[in-house]
């Protein structure tokens, strides 16, 4: 109730629930805010969210992105074309950081690449063993820099792949969310999963290589241009699971499937500005 009662002090006027969920329609309705907007029935997550909104809206496609899913909340307020360009400025302080971390680590002037191992669910993990054999490959045939980014409790994920590498790479010191917008605003090229790393990628506009398994990548892939999206379409894809006794979907994504699309990425990059998402389904 302490929520709740934070909430009402605020008397807010209107409600916005991008979740679709139970929980959060009740947290809305029990804002007593007097316009609630929600998702219609066909796009909550959970049906019984439409109890709670007293304004629903359907988004123009029912696959949407999620980004333009949840942009279309906005309908009620007369916006009619919304910029889709996002913005995440790391401070002085955060620049600093980083620029440290690089002057220490003596990184060369080659090109910088980002390789996330983590990706929160176990299903949506390639496995360290995977991530070890494509960065040596990187190393050994393109000749980039590596930098492992991690988070909180995947230490030994990062300590994994140091034991399996032939070359090592170089490893992020731990950062807050602005830290890691510095150092990633420094390469040329992410590699990764369906993790908060890669949609921050994107949003700064840097290249990607999205590794997908259980998500669908049409409705949570990164978005904008300039990304490689690596999906194998099976019986079960897109069913979003955080648990799998088989993890097929990320199984027979194979080195040679990602090291192809980084090798494309790289190429891109260094020949001109590439303007198309490209999504490679086998």
């Amino acid at each position: 109730m302490n929520v709740i009662n934070s909430l009402r002090k605020e008397r807010f006027d209107t409600a916005i629930d991008l979740q679709g969920l139970i929980k959060s329609g009740v947290i809305s309705y029990l804002s007593r805010a007097k316009t609630r907007i929600g998702f219609d029935s066909g796009n909550c997550r959970e049906s019984l969210n439409i109890l709670f909104t007293n304004k629903k809206v359907s988004p123009e496609k029912e696959d949407s992105h999620v980004v333009d899913k949840n942009l279309s909340l906005l309908k009620p307020f007369g916006f009619k074309e919304i910029k889709r360009d996002f913005f995440i400025s790391p401070s002085p302080k955060d620049d600093k950081y980083v620029n440290d971390f690089l002057l220490k680590s003596r990184i060369n002037g080659k090109p910088i690449i980002a390789v996330n191992l983590g990706a929160g669910w176990k299903t949506k993990e390639w496995g360290i063993k995977n991530y070890a054999g494509l960065c040596d490959r990187i190393v050994s045939e393109i000749g980039a820099n590596i930098i492992l980014t991690w988070g909180p409790g995947e230490e030994n994920m990062v300590k994994g792949i140091m034991d399996l590498m032939a070359y090592k790479p170089f490893v992020a010191p731990p950062t807050t969310l602005k830290q890691l917008v510095a150092l990633l605003r420094r390469c040329e090229l992410f590699i990764g999963g369906d993790t908060g790393p890669l949609h921050i990628a994107a949003a700064l506009k840097i290249p990607t290589v999205a590794i997908y398994g259980p998500s669908d990548p049409l409705r949570n892939g990164p978005y904008g241009d300039n990304h490689f999206i690596i999906h194998k379409k099976i019986e079960c894809s897109g069913c979003y699971k955080r648990s799998c006794d088989t993890i097929e979907c990320m199984k027979i994504i194979s080195i040679d499937d990602v090291f192809s699309a980084v090798t494309k990425q790289v190429s891109s990059i260094r020949v001109s500005e590439y303007q198309s998402i490209k999504t490679l389904t086998l």
